[in-house]
């Protein structure tokens, strides 16, 4: 008996063993040695042109512009340690007390809630691994990390960490980050620039000063809190770095107008070829010189100003905007238009102090200060698709105002009625019944009884009736009621059978 319970027991001890191994060995499947992490080289993309052999952009499955450690600032590597990992140089990649207490939030929470990774794993997620939210992903991930702490040194961690992160509005990477928020390149950024950018790596939209300035302060704050209780700098350098003002750089429309353009692209080749096939996560412009030409809708800051006159600088680059350039903003109204104030002169301190985020325009830009004009974002937006009938090829595609603010492409999904763009269907679809151009029908007040909407009287957009009325004067004029009268003669039926 006793026999047969050891037998037992080591059939159990070994189906165990087994299970785990296999276990071990389905989850590391597909995690890349250490070899793969060392030798590693961001993948080349593909280059979208325009028609005349202009390069509008192009699709990377990874972007940036490698930064090496050595021109990594200090304080942007005090920064990110400190809010993001403040144990790393001290840990193997897993930092055991914050993992139990994520896990203690998740369990509570029924669900992942929260991550508590290192920063040597939120580098194996974010360069090698899926982002899906897994136990099994989890696990990888910690494998991979001891994998990436055994083999590198921190300071090859924090290399491969900060060029591969993801700082928001396109910025793969600390170098690309630096050029879009600040308009230089990383290794001139100072401790109150580091840590904005260190703050944006937990949740970049969120943060971002281009989408909410205040919270992007607020983020800074923290970063800095942080560094503080790291003895990193003192509480009245934290408190001086905080009050200081940030120049950033502009959000170049001219950079994320064709990003809807591209996005239709991306969009086009996953549905033919699948997204696993193509494994596009967005589009990215050029890097490219920093400059100003007359026409350019920029972001500035105000640095001074006087009733006449206000110092604003973007880009790097500081210019004037004079009183006569902003006298549109005397009458300021809400959405609807309707007045809420008006300033009888206008002076500029009227409507700016120093600090203040604005839209400017170039208006003109010579060699020592340029000239800006007074703009504003619009309440509406706009969208086109200019088309080549004879071949179908888009020649022209504007999906919003800005992409950087609204992904959303209102060229290709916004619905929207017809309108009297249908018209011409309709009386094309008249002519093939039988009518012509000169067959008349009565332009007079109808109504179309509905118990449960109400009854329709429809109107000309001039609100008169013109009686009697040729079809080729009710098209060129686009009268509502002939058209109505129209389909209802040949038939709503007929109508979309000749218009499909």
């Amino acid at each position: 008996m006793k026999r047969f319970i050891v037998s037992f027991l080591l059939v159990i001890i070994a189906v165990i063993l087994g299970s785990a191994t296999g276990g071990y060995l389905a989850l590391v499947r597909g995690i890349p040695e250490i070899d793969e992490i060392k030798n590693y080289q961001p993948t080349a993309g593909t280059r979208i042109y325009a028609d005349d052999d202009v390069l509008i952009g192009e699709f990377k499955l990874e972007k940036g512009i490698y930064l090496p450690f050595k021109k990594i600032p200090e304080a942007m590597i005090k920064s990110v340690v400190a809010v993001e990992d403040s144990r790393f140089w001290l840990h193997k990649g897993i930092d055991y007390v914050a993992i139990l207490r994520a896990l203690l939030k998740d369990i509570l929470a029924g669900g992942i809630k929260e991550g508590g990774s290192t920063i040597t794993q939120q580098l194996a997620k974010a360069v090698f691994l899926s982002p899906e939210k897994k136990f099994t992903r989890k696990l990888k991930e910690a494998i991979l990390a001891f994998r990436i702490e055994n083999n590198l040194t921190k300071e090859e961690i924090l290399e491969l960490y900060l060029n591969r992160i993801y700082f928001g509005q396109g910025a793969y990477g600390l170098e690309m980050a630096a050029r879009k928020y600040f308009g230089k390149s990383a290794s001139d950024i100072d401790l109150a620039e580091s840590a904005l950018l260190a703050g944006l790596v937990k949740a970049p939209s969120k943060y971002s000063p281009y989408n909410n300035f205040d919270k992007a302060k607020e983020r800074q704050r923290v970063v800095l809190l942080r560094m503080q209780e790291e003895g990193y700098i003192t509480k009245e350098q934290a408190e001086e770095i905080h009050r200081q003002p940030l120049y950033l750089s502009s959000l170049s429309h001219e950079e994320s107008a064709p990003n809807y353009f591209l996005d239709y692209v991306r969009k086009y080749l996953e549905d033919k070829y699948g997204s696993e096939a193509e494994r596009i996560t967005g589009a990215g412009s050029r890097p490219g010189k920093i400059n100003l030409k007359p026409g350019d809708i920029l972001t500035a800051q105000v640095i001074g100003v006087t009733p006449a006159k206000a110092t604003v600088k973007t880009r790097g680059v500081a210019g004037s905007l004079l009183l006569e350039d902003a006298q549109w903003a005397e009458r300021l109204v809400d959405a609807r238009g309707n007045l809420i104030k008006k300033f009888k002169p206008l002076r500029l301190t009227d409507i700016l102090k120093s600090g203040d985020i604005i839209t400017v325009q170039a208006k003109s830009v010579p060699d020592k200060e340029p000239v800006f004009t007074l703009e504003q974002e619009p309440i509406a937006q706009g969208a086109l698709v200019a088309i080549e009938p004879s071949t179908g090829y888009i020649r022209a595609l504007a999906g919003g105002y800005d992409f950087s603010k609204s992904e959303f492409n209102r060229a290709v999904y916004a619905r929207r009625q017809a309108g009297s763009a249908f018209k011409p269907i309709i009386y094309a679809a008249a002519m093939d019944a039988g009518y012509t151009p000169a067959s008349i029908i009565v332009d007079e007040p109808v109504v179309y009884p509905n118990k449960t909407l109400g009854d329709w009287a429809p109107e000309n957009y001039d609100r008169k009736f013109h009686g009697p009325t040729r079809l080729r004067e009710a098209l060129a004029y686009s009268r509502n009621i002939v058209t109505i009268k129209l389909l209802e003669r040949i038939g709503v039926q007929r109508t979309i059978n000749f218009a499909e």
